[in-house]
C-alpha cells in the first residue's frame, strides 16, 4: 500500500543540552519558528495530532518530535507539547502575532523583553547564557483594570490571577 504523509518542520536553536531550566520558566526566543512546551501545567486542551500533522523540530543538538498540541494559559496561543523537551519556549514570531500584543525591548532601560497583553505586562528577564524568561510562579509584573467605562484612563492596579501553583507556594 502506498500512502502520503506530511510533517511540519520547525527550527529552535539551543546552545547547551541539560542546562537545568526550571519547568516554571517560559523562554521567549527570536530564533525559534514554533512555540513548544514541556510542562503540562502551562497549557490546556491537550490533544493528539493526526499522524500527518505532527511537528518535527530540528535544533543544532538534533531533532525532536511533537505529537500533541494545546492552548497556552497566559496568551491565546496554540503550542506543541513534548514532555521530553529541554524547555518551554515561545517563538517571538508567534507572540508578536497575537492581536493586541506589544513586545518591547530597550536595553538602555533594562535587559528585559516586556510583553504587554490584556492590560498586563509580562517581563521576560535576561538570565545567564542570554536566555530571556518569564517565571510563571510570579505571574505578570502588573495588570490594570478600567474602573470607569466613561473615563477609560481611570484604572486600578489589580493582582493578576496565576494559573500555576507549586508545592513550594502551598507551604
Amino acid at each position: 500500500k502506498i500512502g502520503y504523509s506530511s510533517f511540519q518542520y520547525g527550527l529552535i536553536f539551543s546552545q547547551k543540552n541539560g542546562v537545568g531550566i526550571p519547568d516554571t520558566w517560559v523562554l521567549i526566543d527570536t530564533c525559534s519558528t514554533d512555540s513548544v512546551m514541556k510542562s503540562k501545567e502551562l497549557f490546556n486542551n491537550i490533544k493528539e495530532y493526526e499522524a500527518s500533522e505532527c511537528l518535527v523540530i530540528f535544533t543544532n543538538g538534533g531533532s525532536q518530535f511533537f505529537g500533541k498540541t494545546g492552548n497556552f494559559k497566559f496568551f491565546p496561543l496554540q503550542v506543541h507539547f513534548n514532555n521530553e523537551s529541554m524547555a518551554n519556549i515561545l517563538s517571538m514570531k508567534d507572540v508578536a502575532s497575537i492581536p493586541g500584543v506589544r513586545a518591547i525591548y530597550d536595553s538602555s532601560s533594562e535587559r528585559t523583553i516586556l510583553v504587554h497583553f490584556n492590560n498586563c505586562v509580562y517581563k521576560f528577564k535576561e538570565y545567564s547564557e542570554g536566555l530571556y524568561c518569564f517565571d510563571t510562579t510570579s505571574g505578570p509584573e502588573k495588570c490594570q483594570k478600567v474602573i470607569d467605562t466613561e473615563n477609560p484612563k481611570l484604572v486600578q492596579e489589580v493582582t493578576p490571577y496565576y494559573f500555576l501553583s507549586t508545592v513550594a507556594s502551598n507551604k
